[in-house]
């Protein structure tokens, strides 16, 4: 909580200087996508790491029956 209002104020502290505008990113539809994108990026990992026990083991298996 107190990280997240230092980060506002630095960018509210900049928007004089840059003249931009600070983005909104309130809402569940922004919680929601960042959650699912987290969530799937972990699964997409697991899943190469899966892949990857499963060559290894193979390769081991047949190395040792040739």
């Amino acid at each position: 909580m107190g990280k997240n209002s230092i980060k506002v104020g630095e960018v509210r502290s900049q928007e004089p200087v840059w003249q931009v505008e600070a983005k909104s990113a309130n809402g569940i539809k922004h919680f929601l996508r960042k959650r699912f994108l987290s969530f799937s990026m972990v699964l997409v990992i697991a899943f190469l790491l899966l892949v990857s026990l499963v060559i290894s083991t193979s390769l081991v298996i047949l190395d040792n029956y040739l």
